[in-house]
C-alpha cells in the first residue's frame, strides 16, 4: 500500500493545534531553507512556523492522517490573511504543508484537492493564495496562476517574499 493510499484527512479540532503546530514547526524550516536565505528564515519563521488557533478551528481547516500520524495540514477561510476582507466568492488557501518527510507521495495533492472541492461546495469560485517561493510549482500544478510578487509584512515589520497565485473553481 502506497502512502497515498494509507492517509485520510479529517476537518481540525482545537484539540488537534499542538499536533498542527510541531507540524509547522518542524516542518517549515526545513521546507523553506531551499528559497529563503538564512536571514529570512530566522525572522520569518517565528511568525508563519507557528500554527494559528482561529485557523485551526475554523471549521475550513484539515488534516491529512496516516493512522495517528498528522503528515498533513491546511485549509482555506473567506477572509484574507492579514485583512480580513471577505468576497463571498472568493476563498483563500492558508498554511497548506506537507510533513519534510512525506514529500513528493501526493499527500499536498490530495489535501489542496480536498480544500478545492470544501471550498467550491461553500459557494466559493475563486482561491488565492500566498504562496512561499518554494511552493510556487506546486499551486501550478494544481492550476494556480501566478498574479505577482509580493512582500507580505508579517508581525514585527518582518518582509517576507511570495508569490500571489489564483485558481478559478
Amino acid at each position: 500500500m502506497t502512502l497515498l493510499e494509507s492517509v485520510s484527512i479529517r476537518r481540525a479540532q482545537g484539540s488537534d493545534f499542538p499536533a498542527v503546530d510541531r507540524l509547522f514547526s518542524t516542518s517549515y524550516p526545513i521546507l523553506l531553507r531551499e528559497a529563503y536565505d538564512e536571514e529570512t528564515c530566522v525572522k520569518a519563521l517565528p511568525i508563519i512556523g507557528r500554527a494559528q488557533p482561529d485557523l485551526v478551528r475554523s471549521g475550513s481547516f484539515f488534516l491529512v492522517l496516516r493512522g495517528a500520524l498528522l503528515v498533513g495540514a491546511g485549509g482555506w477561510t473567506l477572509e484574507a490573511p492579514g485583512t480580513g476582507d471577505i468576497s463571498p466568492e472568493t476563498g483563500h488557501v492558508r498554511h497548506v504543508v506537507t510533513h519534510h518527510r512525506h514529500q513528493r507521495h501526493g499527500v499536498g495533492r490530495r489535501l489542496l484537492d480536498y480544500i478545492m472541492l470544501h471550498a467550491q461546495g461553500q459557494g466559493v469560485r475563486r482561491l488565492c493564495c500566498y504562496s512561499t517561493l518554494n511552493a510556487v510549482p506546486f499551486y501550478a500544478a494544481m492550476g494556480f496562476t501566478a498574479e505577482r510578487d509580493v512582500t507580505l509584512p508579517l508581525a514585527g515589520s518582518v518582509p517576507f517574499p511570495a508569490v500571489r497565485m489564483s485558481a478559478t473553481l
